[in-house]
């Protein structure tokens, strides 16, 4: 092991590639460097172009106890006690010419078997790490890495970058600029980024918390998906079987698909297109108080409940006295929000966020249109498709509300949204 910093000079090089295997590494970004230090040992370097590559291997038992019996296989001297290296490791014999104590303490700084730092002006970094973690400390520029088997750290720093684990877990923290992620069998875990974000995750649970961008993506098998004070313009979400939990936050479009896991979302959404999608799962959403939108909900097993008023209606396509299926509108102006919730055998729950949450900020009203299309006839009892979902009281009333007739035209789309939202507009000023 190298007693000095290994010092390569970076010249014109702007792109540096570092390809590790068996030991820890960690790797700094610092402006107090012009050139690349490494400390813990000496790598192979290679210039090519504008590119230095990087290359080394940690050494099986390097400097502890097993490579230190490795070299002295006969110590049997009773009561000696060896001492070497600065890391305060010590081997100990007893009376009867036994081993009975190995012990190594830790070094104060660090225990990555290399420490590189970068030069801010390499614009480019590769990192490659085969059977140990890594860690990243201010990345900068573009960085890709590949990580095998071990764990990876990522904190602070400005940069694109692109990671592909295996088989243990992610933790990125306090970046800006963007991420791609690709996970393995860890969890994956998104810090206090403001970041455009992509993480793919195999059957690890996904975290992220406190993050912005103007896309979120999330993308998961069969792990769940935890997500807490987000903002973006546009957030995806996507798991095989597990769960989705989108607590607080702004996210102006959602558009969320599980297959058999449950969903629960209580951010604000904007006057957008609003989609949740889960097999055999549930669906909680939290609505924004002021803020005009029209739902559709539907599910083929379960049961609807909710705050915001709702009308039962036909089903579009293939009829089943199985499927319920519900419509409703609240507020005026335009745009407004256009939500559509479906499950085939989960419950739907529509409810009002708490009191204190900030509505999306409210666009001004659309003008008037002027040509009005008439407002069709009241159907006959079994002509809309109706479902058993009320009973014949239920029906009476439905038949006999003219804001009823309005919405189950616009479900048989015999009238446009634009031409049901006059209406109504119509019918709540005639009833003031």
């Amino acid at each position: 092991m190298s007693e000095q910093p290994q010092k390569i000079p970076l010249g014109n090089a702007s792109r540096v590639s570092i390809n590790i295997s068996g030991v820890p590494v960690l790797v700094t970004w610092s402006d107090d460097v012009d050139e690349i230090n490494v400390a813990g040992g000496e790598l192979d370097v290679q210039h090519v172009n504008d590119e230095i590559h990087l290359s080394g291997r940690g050494r099986r038992g390097t400097g502890g106890a097993d490579g230190i019996l490795g070299m002295l296989p006969n110590i049997s001297v009773p009561g000696v006690t060896i001492d070497w290296g600065e890391g305060g490791n010590s081997i100990q014999v007893d009376d009867d010419g036994v081993v009975i104590r190995r012990e190594r303490r830790h070094r104060e700084s660090t225990d990555a078997g290399f420490e590189i730092v970068l030069p801010m002006r390499v614009t480019t970094s590769s990192i490659e790490v085969d059977r140990n973690n890594l860690e990243l400390v201010s990345p900068s520029g573009n960085v890709d890495v590949s990580l095998k088997s071990g764990n990876l750290r990522s904190t602070g720093g400005s940069a694109e970058l692109v990671a592909s684990m295996g088989s243990g877990d992610a933790r990125v923290a306090q970046l800006s600029g963007a991420l791609n992620l690709m996970g393995g069998s860890g969890d994956i875990s998104i810090l206090d980024c403001q970041a455009t974000t992509n993480v793919k995750a195999g059957s690890g649970k996904v975290s992220l918390s406190n993050v912005s961008g103007v896309a979120v993506k999330v993308a998961a098998g069969s792990g769940d998906v935890d997500i807490r004070e987000c903002v973006a313009q546009a957030f995806s979400c996507q798991t095989g079987s597990g769960d989705i939990d989108i607590m607080a936050g702004e996210l102006d479009r959602i558009n969320v698909r599980t297959g058999s896991g449950d969903v629960e979302c209580s951010a604000l959404f904007g006057p957008y297109t609003q989609s949740f999608n889960t097999g055999s799962g549930s669906v909680s959403l939290g609505v924004p108080r002021g803020l005009p939108a029209r739902f559709e909900v539907a599910t083929h097993g379960g049961d609807i409940d909710s705050d915001i008023p709702l009308v039962s209606v036909g089903q579009r396509g293939p009829r089943s006295r199985r499927t319920r299926r519900q419509v409703g509108s609240f507020g005026t102006g335009d745009p407004r929000a256009d939500v559509t919730i479906r499950t085939s055998s989960g419950d739907i729950r529509l409810h009002w966020l708490q009191m204190g949450t900030t509505a999306v900020p409210m666009p001004a009203p659309a003008p008037i249109v002027s040509a009005v299309p008439p407002v069709p006839e009241t159907p006959e009892p079994g002509e809309s498709g109706d479902t058993d979902i009320h009973d014949d009281a239920d029906r009476e009333t439905e038949e006999t509300d003219p804001r009823t007739v309005i919405l189950d035209a616009l479900a048989r789309g015999e009238i446009t949204v634009e031409e049901a939202d006059v209406l109504l507009r119509q019918l709540e000023d005639s009833r003031s």
